[in-house]
């Protein structure tokens, strides 16, 4: 992102606070509004159809910008979520009139497409989370953050034509994956609009799956869920879709504390042709996602 030539205070709390969430279009409360800046408010006003405006213009610190009121940004979050971006709310912290110079902000919460529960984006009955990794076999985790709902599943690997059919039976929003890793699966997503989000490899480290998916389900191991070794892929993508939810909306997800491990045998299987013709879901907007690359929450 270029920077102006000088920096005012408020930018460079601005870029303090993008450093955080380089991948997410930055929503900056400025009193009534959230301003987007430079590259965000470039690839926003089209799509949101606002004015790209600047702040500072003419001076050396001039930066490009765009706006929408604090009061209606749901629907503004809806659009950029529909079209396959993550939006990051950063809020002012405290009443302005209290700080000498620049008000204390802060993200308070990242709205991912795999991870949105409003209202206004959430349009359908499940909204899932998809995370795979591949260590062999391919381990996926299904997550419905706005119901709890938790399941497993094992594939042969990333082209294994049921995963392929699972994106069109279960049409999560959002994919998770390990950087370097899936390009194919990932370029599948991205054909039906699925939006995919690469992490470092370490985001999905098994002995930290493990640890938490043990924590939080309460239980010593998972043998009780049908997994048998820490070592099963499907670890590893149930901690990353749980570690990458709760650090989307910046808490811990109390609700979900049970986890299901599915298979086959467990429903009438249909493949993507069939689901298609059957109209059994909405057709999506081919264009309607796409793959970015965004680093491992913290």
């Amino acid at each position: 992102m270029a920077r102006p030539l000088k920096l005012t205070p408020m930018l460079e709390q601005y870029f303090e606070i993008k450093r955080q969430v380089p991948d997410a279009i930055l929503f900056y409360r400025m009193g009534d509004f959230y301003e987007m800046f430079f590259e965000d408010a470039e690839r926003a006003a089209p799509i949101l159809d606002l004015v790209l405006t600047a702040r500072g213009r003419g001076s050396d610190s001039e930066a490009p910008m765009c706006g929408v009121p604090y009061h209606a940004a749901e629907q503004y979050v809806a659009k950029l979520i529909r079209g396959g971006f993550s939006v990051a709310i950063c809020e002012q912290m405290g009443d302005p009139s209290a700080f000498k110079g620049i008000v204390k902000r802060e993200v308070v919460r990242v709205v991912t497409p795999g991870t949105a529960v409003e209202p206004a984006i959430v349009e359908r009955e499940n909204c899932y989370l998809l995370s795979v990794f591949v260590a062999g076999l391919a381990g996926a985790a299904y997550l419905d953050v706005s119901t709890g709902e938790f399941f497993v599943k094992t594939y042969s690997g990333e082209d294994d034509p049921r995963l392929h059919d699972d994106l069109a039976r279960f049409m999560p929003r959002e994919i998770i994956l390990a950087r370097d890793s899936c390009d194919r699966l990932a370029a599948a997503a991205k054909a039906i609009g699925l939006a995919a989000t690469f992490s470092e490899p370490s985001f999905f480290d098994a002995k930290l799956a493990f640890e938490l998916l043990t924590r939080r389900l309460g239980t010593a191991t998972l043998r009780g869920f049908g997994i048998e070794d820490e070592g099963d892929p499907r670890v590893a993508a149930a901690g990353a879709a749980l570690r990458y939810a709760a650090a989307s909306h910046r808490k811990d997800l109390a609700h979900i504390r049970s986890l299901r491990v599915e298979s086959d045998d467990d429903a009438l299987h249909l493949d993507a042709v069939s689901l298609e013709n059957l109209e059994i879901f909405d057709s999506r907007d081919p264009d309607g996602g796409g793959a970015h690359v965004h680093p491992a929450p913290a």
